[in-house]
């Protein structure tokens, strides 16, 4: 069983990874989170298609992200 804590620490890692580069970390990310940033940003902004840019621009920052910055990034309270 995966708890929240866990998945919270996986991710974390993930974003170092994927801050020094790491392409398939950043692959996992998405994979991780997409869906979820996605209803967030459909329920925020009630556009599917301004949706749709606000989650585009937040992996680019993402992947713009230095390493030692990246962990700030995962709030465990919004991690589904």
């Amino acid at each position: 069983m995966v708890t929240s804590v866990d998945a919270t620490q996986q991710l974390q890692q993930l974003l170092l990874a994927t801050g020094r580069g790491d392409h398939k970390s950043f692959a996992r990310v998405y994979e991780c989170t997409s869906s979820h940033l996605f209803g967030v940003a459909l329920r925020m902004l009630g556009n599917e298609a301004a949706a749709q840019d606000v989650l585009q621009e937040s992996y680019v920052n993402i992947w713009k992200t230095p390493p030692n910055t990246a962990p700030r990034l995962v709030d465990s309270r919004s991690h589904p």
